[in-house]
């Protein structure tokens, strides 16, 4: 199943892209640093669609891309739990230039285990 058409936007927050196998699911989501730093914002949708995705979905894994430069990403990954699984080098083009990736992961009983 791919969700890749579904967007929820607001001026604080776009969650796009969502894609769902049978076990695994991965999103992507991007918002204004301008108005959501600090504020938990980001943390709090994270959190809910994780939340979601194992307890609606029935998921037994979640994971994260990420660009390794976006720093506040990746420690809001980690501070809700998630792993860092690779760090794959030049794997994607984007702005005329090859990317890097970075892909985080947590199960459904580590999510459990932090959750409980």
């Amino acid at each position: 199943m791919n969700l890749n058409d579904m967007n929820i936007s607001t001026e604080k927050l776009v969650l796009s892209g969502i894609t769902i196998s049978d076990a695994e699911a991965m999103f992507n989501y991007r918002s204004n640093p301008r108005i959501c730093l600090g504020l938990g914002i980001n943390a709090e949708a994270v959190t809910g669609v994780i939340n979601y995705l194992f307890s609606n979905l029935k998921k037994h894994r979640i994971i994260a891309s990420v660009d390794p430069e976006n720093i506040k990403s990746i420690m809001l990954l980690e501070r809700i739990g998630m792993r860092k699984e690779a760090h794959f080098k030049k794997s994607y083009w984007s702005n005329n230039e090859w990317t890097d990736d970075m892909i985080y992961a947590i199960l459904e009983e580590e999510w459990i285990d932090s959750n409980a």
